[in-house]
């Protein structure tokens, strides 16, 4: 069963009123690195961030994109999106622009982003497929959608542990992004990449 939007709104209002909290457990360093590099993005490139929450992205994009790039975060979170701003003062980045929305119902124009993604933010959006598609609409030809989250593990009974790794109320394991994007782009490139023994894993997908 799936979580419902008011579940996941209260987790991550209570993440955003404490973010070392949610600092602490979702830098996943290695994990947003490599996401970001898959986009393969220049400087001066445009880049969107599904479920920004406090900005744990914007240093590795803003790396590759520069100050003649933009960033746009999107989240449904006030709180998380309060930390965002406060990291992007404190790192005095200009080019970096906050939009507190769904990002199932956001619409953006075509052609406006070279690159998107989604850290750790996909699997807890109810409508995953829509805010997939939402993105992928305002993509340029050639523009790559990076979405880095958590699956089961591969070996299965390791998946008793999952109660103790993970928020219940941040990660629905009832979804399978992996399987939907597949069935749901049958046409579009993908190359798929598995971490954690199997436990995160970043798929990226190509508009054509």
């Amino acid at each position: 069963m799936g979580l419902k939007q008011g579940e996941i709104n209260q987790v991550y209002e209570f993440f955003g009123k404490n973010p070392l909290i949610y600092n602490a457990t979702h830098r996943l360093e290695k994990l947003r690195k490599a996401a970001t590099a898959s986009l393969e993005l220049n400087p001066r490139c445009s880049v969107l961030d599904i479920g920004c929450g406090t900005g744990l992205n914007f240093p590795y994009l803003y790396r590759i994109v520069g100050e003649k790039g933009k960033i746009v975060g999107i989240d449904l979170s006030g709180n998380m999106l309060l930390c965002a701003k406060k990291r992007i003062q404190t790192n005095h980045w200009k080019n970096i622009k906050l939009v507190f929305g769904d990002a199932a119902k956001a619409r953006f124009k075509p052609n406006t982003f070279d690159g998107a993604i989604a850290t750790i933010s996909l699997s807890c959006v109810p409508d995953h497929l829509q805010a997939v598609a939402n993105a992928f609409f305002s993509l340029k030809k050639g523009g790559k959608i990076s979405i880095a989250d958590g699956k089961q593990f591969s070996f299965k009974p390791l998946n008793l542990l999952m109660p103790l790794l993970r928020w219940n109320k941040s990660w629905d394991s009832s979804k399978n992004i992996i399987g939907d994007i597949k069935q749901a782009y049958p046409n579009s490139p993908f190359t798929l990449k598995e971490f954690a023994l199997g436990s995160q894993f970043i798929l990226t997908l190509t508009k054509i």
